[in-house]
């Protein structure tokens, strides 16, 4: 059976969405969810002002299911990561000191979303020429079947159903 990457780009996308708006906590304080992402990496820091673009994408792809990640907190650890790709939807994308998912690529941009862009989990528009790299995941690195992962996501509570929402409304 080929490997079919779209369900798991889709369960990556749906999984860093999730998470938008997250933001790291001005002050002395710290967000616990930012602190979550940091324990995917190796470098496990406890405050949210460390830089954190490459502890949520590896988060994130655990989620989804995927077995290997770099687990490095350096963003462009992820250059070495899976195998190149073009700038598909959930792809990752490798930039100068940071690291994010494609949402879409015109001529000029790439939209990223991703975290620590201006402390926070949203979609940003970067430059096409400060891309370093497109990667996705090898075939043998995901966990087969997205639909059930997802499932189990929702009844965890780390995504919402969101057609559920739109039912009542």
């Amino acid at each position: 059976m080929k490997f079919d990457p779209k369900p798991y780009h889709q369960s990556v996308l749906l999984i860093a969405l999730n998470e938008f708006a997250q933001a790291e906590v001005p002050g002395a304080g710290n967000n616990a969810r930012i602190i979550e992402y940091h324990q995917a990496t190796s470098l496990r820091a406890k405050e949210d002002s460390v830089p954190w673009c490459s502890s949520f994408c590896c988060w994130v792809a655990k989620k989804a299911g995927l077995k290997t990640t770099p687990a490095n907190a350096w963003a462009e650890s992820w250059i070495g990561w899976g195998v190149k790709s073009a700038a598909i939807p959930g792809a990752v994308v490798v930039l100068k000191n940071h690291v994010g998912f494609v949402v879409r690529e015109t001529k000029s941009v790439v939209y990223c979303l991703g975290g620590n862009q201006s402390d926070a989990v949203n979609i940003k528009a970067y430059p096409i020429s400060k891309v370093l790299a497109y990667r996705v995941a090898r075939a043998e690195d995901v966990t087969p079947v997205p639909t059930v992962r997802l499932a189990a996501l929702r009844e965890s509570g780390d995504i919402q159903d969101l057609s559920a929402e739109e039912e009542t409304a």
